[in-house]
């Protein structure tokens, strides 16, 4: 009897667990018809992204906790872990600890990938590879293929010849996975042929196969198609935005992934909310980044006749570049006592038009406008698309630029009894750069100094130059601290010359250049003076007028090599240039 109340017992059990199993049970249970979500090779992973450019602390610290609480079965990250910015392997040692300390709570794996900043020269690289091991690599788990590729590679942007052998030989050996990921810092994927800076290779290996691709680096979202897959730029954990909201794209967010029998599912998951992936697509970021970038605003430079006006005229140019209308409102404020007639701006303007806005400025303090004290103005206006139901709305701001028609002074003597160029109002220092080429490391008077002065006679026209360095660096045409001259002939030909920092110190060293433009130059410490000379019958115009430009070319040698280029004036023939930029008016006697 014990016997067969045992065998009614496993029966029981045996038949309730198959039903069970099955979705069926002796009660109904109110549940839909579908299996349990039990897969053993499901696969659930995070992503976090861009913590540095501008830190935020306590972001990401948050972001671990959160973490914690989804337990994904692993984290990794596509880059800008650390600051960086060092040559120092001190400094460099500390910030990794002070990353692995805010990393050290996690309860799952984290795998590191590098970004510019974690890797921007050759010691960072090196103290990478001690520390972590390859800056690149792949790893297989449950059946896919994770691809790791520093777009950094050798301590500089790019992805070098040994990189791409690497992941040729990894994904000719993992031809059966399920699926691919690929997780890089920078999107080098945006660019078209070459300048995929070597990334063209891997992608042409993964032709065929199932693969979706994870950036960053701009710090805001994007969801892109790409060769039929899947290719996101990530924006923040921390690192720096000005976090305009989800539309923009600009927001901290950790992503997640899972992948189980069909193509993985992708959540964007703020540490205060979930955003579904395509918040940002390629149609919206064509908006929300053309009111980011301010194309739509064009304030156009003001050149007055005379340094001290009773007023100035101006234009805004309102650019809408798009299929829709923009919307464009906000005030002019005041600005040094300057104030803007019309003051309130509320226009519509068409798709793919310009609208332009005529405005005039005066001082409401005194009777003008003295140009040597106000040389720009801050314009700020609100630009506005409505896309789906959504708008898009965003203030900006620009600077109007002012100048004025300078005069050359009449010829004297420039120089004092050391023969250091003379303080007063006529010397034009270079301390606003109206365009920069290169790195702005500039750090003020203490780095370098550029000033000139322009002067004629009855033949010529004279610009005097001065700079002042910490640091010289002999030059030549192509490299090196030198000075870069403008001039425009008669007949508005423009010309350029390079008058390059001498590596001996010798004074008077004199060089002739076509059109018997002359210069005389010379090193004494760390001034370096130039006279050049232009005959007037070359550069003066109808109106008694021509018109210069100057930059310095500034090299230091820092840990290594960086190079910046000052200039006065917009760079001639770009779409900066303005009309009577760098205009200098001949003293008639």
């Amino acid at each position: 009897m014990a016997r067969l109340r045992l065998f009614y017992t496993f029966l029981l059990v045996f038949f309730n667990t198959f039903l069970f199993q099955k979705g069926w049970s002796q009660q109904r249970l109110p549940v839909t018809n579908v299996s349990w979500n039990d897969d053993t090779s499901g696969l659930h992973f995070a992503i976090i992204t861009d913590l540095w450019g501008g830190r935020r602390p306590g972001i990401f610290e948050d972001a671990v906790v959160k973490l914690n609480l989804l337990q994904p079965q692993f984290v990794i990250s596509v880059g800008d872990l650390i600051d960086g910015k060092s040559y120092d392997s001190v400094e460099i040692n500390r910030q990794w600890n002070e990353f692995d300390r805010d990393i050290a709570p996690l309860q799952m794996p984290f795998f590191y990938v590098p970004g510019n900043h974690d890797i921007s020269n050759e010691i960072m690289e090196k103290e990478w590879r001690k520390r972590l091991g390859q800056p690149y690599y792949h790893f297989v788990y449950k059946n896919v293929l994770f691809l790791c590729v520093n777009t950094e590679d050798g301590g500089s942007g790019g992805i070098k010849k040994d990189q791409v052998a690497y992941f040729k030989k990894a994904i000719e050996e993992n031809k059966n996975v399920r699926w691919t990921f690929l997780f890089m810092h920078r999107p080098v994927w945006q660019g078209k042929g070459q300048k995929q800076e070597g990334y063209e290779q891997i992608e042409s290996l993964l032709e065929g196969r199932q693969y979706t691709l994870f950036s960053g680096h701009h710090h805001t979202y994007l969801s892109s198609i790409k060769n039929g897959k899947k290719h996101f730029v990530l924006g923040s954990t921390g690192g720096g935005s000005d976090l305009r909201g989800e539309k923009y794209g600009e927001y901290d967010h950790i992503t997640l992934v899972s992948l189980t029998k069909n193509d993985p599912v992708i959540v964007n998951l703020k540490l205060d909310g979930i955003i579904k992936e395509d918040i940002v697509n390629d149609t919206s970021n064509t908006v929300t980044q053309c009111l980011i970038n301010g194309t739509w605003l064009k304030p156009l430079p003001v050149v007055a006749d005379s340094m001290y006006v009773s007023q100035l005229s101006g234009k805004l140019v309102l650019h809408n570049e798009l299929n829709i209308p923009l919307k464009v409102t906000g005030s002019l404020a005041a600005h040094n006592g300057i104030e803007w007639t019309p003051k309130e701006i509320d226009r519509v303007v068409n798709p793919g038009t310009d609208d332009t806005i005529h405005v005039v400025l005066k001082n409401s303090k005194s009777n003008g406008i003295s140009l040597d004290s106000v040389y720009q103005l801050p314009v700020e206006l609100r630009g506005s698309y409505l896309l789906n139901e959504y708008n898009y709305s965003i203030p900006f701001q620009k600077e109007m630029l002012l100048s004025w028609k300078r005069p050359a002074v009449k010829v004297r003597s420039y120089a004092d009894a050391s023969g250091k160029m003379k303080e007063g109002k006529d010397v034009v220092y270079l301390d606003r750069p109206e365009f920069i080429k290169g790195p702005w490391y500039w750090t003020g008077k203490d780095d370098s100094e550029t000033r000139f002065l322009v002067s004629s006679d009855e033949k010529n026209c004279y610009v005097n130059i001065e700079v002042k360095d910490n640091q010289w660096i002999p030059g030549n045409t192509d490299s090196g601290d030198a000075i870069l001259f403008y001039y425009e002939d008669k007949n508005t030909k423009q010309h350029s010359l390079v008058i390059p920092v001498r590596a001996e110190t010798l004074a008077n060293k004199t060089d002739k250049y076509s059109g018997e433009i002359k210069t005389v130059s010379s090193l004494a410490g760390n001034i370096f003076q130039v006279q050049c000379t232009l005959p007037l019958s070359l550069i003066k115009k109808a109106d008694n007028s021509f018109r210069i430009n100057l930059a310095y070319r500034d090299e230091d040698k820092l840990p290594k090599k960086e190079t910046s280029v000052f200039y006065w004036k917009h760079l001639w023939s770009t779409p900066e240039d303005y009309i009577h930029s760098g205009v200098f008016l001949i003293q008639l006697k």
